[in-house]
């Protein structure tokens, strides 16, 4: 026999004695094995662990609102996020309309779009009704979205937040477009852009020689261009013509 065994079995020589033997009266720690004799299933086990979990969450995400409010000076405005996009003003009025009197609602929308973001801030009578609003509304599932909610602190509520307007929406293109063509131009940026639109019209003159049209040099091409820009419209010789020479008087009827 080993040097090793001979140790392991004077260890286990010295756990021997009463001391080290179990108790009759110590209860067996519950097992699904004995859950289900009494009737319970392990269906029935998680189901209450979730629930007790769940209610412990909502009661801590209430006392941390609380003490939130208390902290910061409590105030009747909330704030709601993760709302659905189909949400909007009316909806919000109907919805929160059941917990008390609503005095205003800001849905922050995109400028661009003019559509919702997703979150607004809700303005009701009295504080204890905003507490609660904001305790029934965190974590709550409207249209497949968890909403997110809190009371919103005295300080950080600007006086402007429901001041009425109508929302305008920016076309932000046409500005740009506004400020591009408005904006004077340097010398530098005048003579870059004449360089361009020569090698544009070069490129339009080898393609065209390629097909066999000779139509000059570019230096001929820009002398038939007319200055200013363009020339006459169609029918402009025309009235001209209309304007140089008098028309025909009509006669008046003589009197009976």
């Amino acid at each position: 026999m080993s040097k090793s065994l001979l140790n392991m079995n004077s260890k286990l020589a010295s756990l021997d004695g009463p001391e080290w033997d179990s108790s009759d009266s110590e209860a067996p720690a519950p097992t699904l094995s004995n859950l289900s004799k009494k009737g319970f299933g392990s269906s029935d086990v998680v189901s209450l662990s979730s629930k007790k979990d769940a209610r412990r969450a909502k009661d801590r995400a209430k006392r941390r609102t609380e003490r939130r409010a208390e902290r910061a000076g409590g105030s009747p405005v909330i704030y709601l996020g993760h709302l659905p996009r189909s949400f909007e003003e009316a909806e919000l009025l109907g919805f929160l309309g059941q917990f008390g009197p609503v005095a205003g609602v800001h849905l922050a929308r995109s400028k661009r779009t003019g559509g919702s973001k997703g979150y607004a801030f809700v303005q009701f009578g009295e504080e204890e009704t905003a507490r609660v609003v904001a305790d029934t509304m965190s974590g709550y599932f409207l249209l497949d979205r968890r909403l997110v909610s809190h009371v919103v602190p005295a300080a950080q509520v600007s006086p402007d937040l429901f001041k009425p307007g109508k929302f305008r929406t920016v076309d932000w293109a046409a500005e740009h477009k506004k400020k591009v063509n408005g904006a004077v131009k340097t010398d530098k940026q005048v003579e870059s852009g004449s360089r361009r639109q020569s090698g544009r019209m070069a490129a339009r003159l080898e393609k065209l020689r390629e097909m066999g049209i000779d139509v000059g040099s570019l230096e001929e091409v820009r002398g038939l261009a007319p200055a200013g820009g363009g020339g006459k419209r169609k029918g402009g010789e025309e009235k001209e013509k209309e304007k140089g020479t008098p028309g025909k008087k009509k006669k008046k009827a003589k009197k009976a």
